[in-house]
């Protein structure tokens, strides 16, 4: 119990953590500014991931993000309950329309309960390794989907929970057999309610099987209900017709547990135990990499790094061919260069190991080429990134020219950086 709380306890962080992300691109107002919540959590102890969960917390002083999600999830429970009790009712309310005479077809029963059921466990257990499509299950969580922006933030992050690329297809599994299951239980119900209060009699005709068919297949039903002990009729009894009807309900009811029931239900558990703890941040995207970064950042003297000082002359913006490529993050437009470097420039897109820059500078110096920079404001100018930006300055022989975008986080420790340099930055308009 306490290690599912401690599961359930590390889910609700992440997706608290994924909802910052989340509102903060859609400009969210926060109850703390995530500027005052970063600077705050920088200064706390812990890991980079324990800050960013200190700042996440920061941020959401207020509880309305815990809230939504509590509200979803609660949601999400309803949904799922009352998913169970309608498929429940539906199996339950079924078996009275089978049996609503007092002779019934065994098998014609038999195979109304478990034959669909068998059909769709085999291809769950095939189609298990391959791509599935659940567009009946996206129908309705788009029809569940709040309408106020924090709740259905809230409700996507839940909904994805499904959806991802691996713990979704074990979750989406746990919510298949479970309904199932209930499903299989209502019928199981039924029929030991109108076993005990009313007489049936069973038969099996057909015009093309023989009695012997019908007597054989009911023997091998019989097989693993007559070892745990239940009575259920024999080859001799069937083929003289001499079973009870009391044998055939027993052995119609053992039959929907141990060939509908079980099974299904060890497809559950099997799924339960894939699902555990699936939902997870995915910390290569930009915004979690770029806040690890800050946090794992560690406090230097200011003697400690002295940057080189590159001739000024390298700000001059010339005609050169132009090499273009952005520093560790991507620009938000594919041709976002083309005004300051034009349509020939020689783009090769984001460089941030050590070898992407020595490449990049090589490249650079084979085309006779001018690096033209881009460089999100997002980033922080640290030690590390700027030995980065030191390599390609000193390492360009036809010098380096600046392009900033983003929303000016770090746009005056940049500039300070360009100054010190004497690296140009190209201005667009």
């Amino acid at each position: 119990m306490q290690k599912l709380k401690s599961t359930q306890h590390t889910n609700l962080i992440h997706k608290r953590l994924d909802m910052v992300r989340r509102l903060e691109n859609q400009n969210y107002i926060f109850a703390t500014s995530p500027k005052d919540a970063t600077k705050i959590a920088k200064n706390l102890d812990g890991s980079a991931f324990e800050r960013c969960v200190k700042r996440a917390e920061l941020i959401d002083s207020d509880g309305h993000l815990k809230n939504a999600l509590n509200r979803n999830e609660f949601l999400m429970k309803i949904a799922r309950r009352g998913y169970y009790i309608a498929y429940f009712l539906l199996g339950y309310l079924a078996v009275f329309g089978l049996l609503g005479t007092q002779i019934v077809s065994f098998f014609y029963v038999f195979l109304s309960i478990l034959g669909l059921h068998t059909l769709t466990l085999f291809w769950w257990a095939i189609r298990l390794k391959k791509p599935k499509s659940y567009s009946w299950l996206s129908f309705i969580f788009d029809k569940l989907r709040p309408q106020k922006p924090l709740d259905k933030t809230a409700f996507d992050i839940y909904q994805e929970e499904f959806f991802q690329k691996d713990g979704g297809k074990w979750q989406i599994g746990k919510l298949i057999h479970q309904v199932w299951l209930f499903g299989l239980f209502g019928n199981l119900l039924a029929l030991l309610g109108l076993f005990l209060f009313k007489s049936y009699a069973f038969i099996w005709e057909s015009t093309l099987l023989s009695n012997e068919h019908f007597a054989e297949a009911l023997s091998l039903l019989s097989i693993i209900p007559s070892f745990l002990g239940l009575n259920v009729p024999t080859m001799t009894e069937l083929l003289n017709n001499q079973a009870t009807p009391a044998s055939l309900a027993i052995l119609m009811m053992a039959s929907v547990v141990l060939y509908g029931i079980l099974p299904r239900y060890i497809a559950y558990l099997y799924c339960a135990v894939k699902a555990k703890g699936s939902f997870r941040i995915d910390k290569n995207l930009f915004y979690y990499e770029n806040l690890l970064r800050q946090y794992s950042q560690t406090i230097i003297d200011k003697d400690d790094y002295i940057p080189s000082r590159p001739n000024p002359a390298k700000a001059v913006i010339d005609t050169k061919t132009k090499l273009v490529a952005t520093l560790e993050r991507p620009a938000i437009h594919q041709k976002w260069y083309q005004a300051g470097a034009g349509t020939d420039a020689k783009d090769v897109g984001v460089i941030d190991s050590k070898d992407d820059i020595r490449q990049a500078v090589i490249l650079a110096n084979t085309l006779n080429a001018q690096i033209y920079l881009g460089i999100d404001t997002h980033t922080l100018p640290d030690r590390g990134v700027l030995r980065k930006f030191d390599t390609l300055v000193q390492g360009g022989k036809h010098g380096l020219v600046v392009e900033f975008f983003g929303d000016g986080q770090h746009l005056g420790a940049w500039h300070e950086a360009l100054v010190a340099r004497g690296v140009a930055e190209v201005h667009q308009h």
